[in-house]
């Protein structure tokens, strides 16, 4: 006898009743789907996860971007290589970005950013400032005067809130440090800068703007006035003692300074 054909309620497949499972042939087992249970369980690490290292990496996936992560990953990353990996111009850019301070710390090569042309119109004011000085200095001619060499450090709060901790980072990074002979001290090594950006004080004035030395030296010297560098004692001298001077001796005018007076 030919098997009887088994009615099927097309009901029983709607989507509100597909939360059941067929197992072994059981159309009435209670076991819900694997890919319910795989959904919750992921919601459930989720939100409720005690997994701190999973929530830091979630957190910095979400808040930085992939060059930063990597940069980071190189810079604490556990060394397979004897070589060191090299940061990419991305990486770089990334990491400034959020810490312009790295500057001071060695990273160069800094991709173009809006930033750096913040800095280029700094370094324009600051040619007009070794300009202006230089005028102010033609009072002083034929004086002598000797003023300390300091770093930008001296007026770093105003640079600052001028131009930004961009520009400070950047400009401070063209003078590097010296350790002293004691190997504590330090002090910057204008000798060996790549800028000579600085402020020249004395007892006078203990503060004065921000100038770019050589430029001040070359401006000083067309205008006539005589200029010398110590870079040991970084100490800027404005004029020349006629004591000092020695007869025949070439005549080097290609210094900047201003008289304080």
């Amino acid at each position: 006898m030919a098997e009887q054909g088994v009615l099927i309620d097309i009901d029983t497949f709607s989507s509100d009743n597909n939360k059941r499972i067929f197992r072994d042939g059981n159309p009435q087992s209670d076991q819900e789907p694997w890919q319910n249970r795989a959904l919750k369980a992921f919601t459930a690490v989720k939100e409720n996860s005690d997994n701190e290292l999973l929530n830091a990496r979630r957190y910095f996936q979400d808040n930085f971007d992939a060059n930063y992560i990597s940069a980071m990953t190189k810079v604490f990353g556990m060394a397979i290589n004897v070589v060191e990996p090299d940061l990419t111009p991305e990486e770089k850019a990334a990491l400034v970005g959020s810490y312009p301070e790295l500057l001071e710390y060695g990273i160069k090569s800094v991709p173009s950013t809006l930033e750096e042309e913040y800095y280029q119109l700094f370094l324009k004011y600051v040619d007009s400032a070794s300009r202006y000085f230089t005028k102010l200095a033609e009072t002083g001619k034929g004086e002598y005067h000797e003023y300390k060499i300091v770093g930008i450090e001296n007026v770093r709060h105003l640079i600052v809130k001028e131009h930004g901790e961009y520009v400070y980072s950047r400009a401070s990074a063209e003078v590097p440090y010296l350790v002293g002979k004691d190997g504590i001290s330090v002090k910057r090594d204008f000798a060996k800068a790549s800028k000579r950006l600085c402020c020249l004080v004395d007892r006078v004035s203990p503060m004065s703007p921000i100038i770019d030395l050589d430029l001040y030296r070359q401006y000083l010297g067309y205008k006539g006035i005589e200029t010398s560098v110590d870079y040991e004692s970084n100490t800027f001298k404005f004029g020349t003692k006629k004591e000092e001077t020695l007869e025949g001796a070439e005549e080097n005018p290609q210094t900047l300074a201003y008289s304080s007076k």
